[in-house]
């Protein structure tokens, strides 16, 4: 399935904002937690296709699709020059560690868990 790129997703509407001037990590937690549990808001006319690849609430496609997006959010910040991004990077790494912990592990999920190296 193609991932349909937009310039701002889902997790951006919902209010995740990680970094300097983002969200506390119990705040952060709530949003993430909320994204994969519930049904996704539609009030922010986000295309269905988009929507529909986010699947339903607490599967392996939505827990995947979050998993996913943050890692590439932390990887395409690595590829940048890291000033002013490093309490973003570590925001992000601490947020898929929390997934992983709390939904991945326990819930038996098996899809392969992304990293954020870049080798």
């Amino acid at each position: 399935m193609a991932s349909t790129l937009l310039e701002k997703g889902l997790l951006y509407y919902v209010g995740y904002h990680v970094g300097k001037t983002g969200l506390p990590k119990n705040k952060r937690i709530i949003l993430l937690s909320n994204v994969f549990k519930n049904n996704l808001p539609s009030i922010y006319n986000l295309p269905q296709e988009y929507l529909k690849e986010w699947g339903e609430p607490k599967s392996t496609q939505r827990l995947k699709k979050l998993a996913y997006s943050i890692a590439t959010f932390c990887k395409n910040a690595k590829r940048k020059s890291k000033h002013n991004i490093e309490q973003a990077i570590k925001d992000w790494e601490d947020d898929l560690e929390w997934l992983y912990n709390e939904y991945y592990l326990p819930l038996g999920f098996k899809f392969k868990w992304p990293d954020t190296e870049l080798w």
